[in-house]
């Protein structure tokens, strides 16, 4: 499922259940922050791990 359509779903049964806006909006940080910085933090190793392996294949030849 898609994160958004899953957020959306998360968020209707919320208000359902009586939970103000401004409650949904902290939780959807709380949320969204982490995912963001795993997937930057994925992206970030594997640029490091490419520059590693690009200086170690020079350093072999």
């Amino acid at each position: 499922m898609i994160l958004s359509k899953l957020w959306q779903a998360y968020e209707s049964e919320k208000r359902i259940q009586g939970f103000s806006p401004n409650t949904l909006k902290a939780y959807a940080l709380t949320i969204v922050t982490p995912l963001l910085l795993k997937a930057l933090r994925k992206g970030y190793a594997r640029k490091r791990g490419n520059k590693i392996t690009g200086v170690k294949a020079s350093m072999q030849q």
